[in-house]
């Protein structure tokens, strides 16, 4: 039997290229919906399903641009998470300390 913890980052945990999949994937759709408003189409003629078909046949065809700019994003959250981290940790450290002083 394959251990969960095994297959799934774990929680609380930055993945880089889910992220990056994640920011790719809606800039295709945000794309494919200003292409069609500039067509003159209403998006509420559109289902949702068919919007995300033809974002994927964008991100097909932009695919090397969208990661690029999606990549761009994605480090910066997790340099961003790394930094918060850090600083959660050091309050805790901190904290500690005063802790341990105020009970001497």
């Amino acid at each position: 039997m394959v251990d969960a913890s095994q297959s799934y980052p774990r929680r609380g945990r930055f993945d880089l290229r889910l992220a990056v999949a994640v920011l790719a994937r809606q800039a295709a759709i945000r794309a494919t919906k200003a292409e069609l408003r500039a067509k003159g189409l209403k998006l509420a003629h559109f289902r949702q399903k068919d919007i995300v078909v033809l974002a994927k046949e964008y991100l097909a065809a932009h695919r090397d641009g969208l990661v690029a700019e999606a990549t761009v994003i994605a480090e910066r959250w997790q340099a961003e998470d790394e930094l918060r981290r850090e600083a959660r940790r050091r309050a805790k450290v901190r904290s500690a300390g005063t802790f341990a002083v105020q009970n001497s």
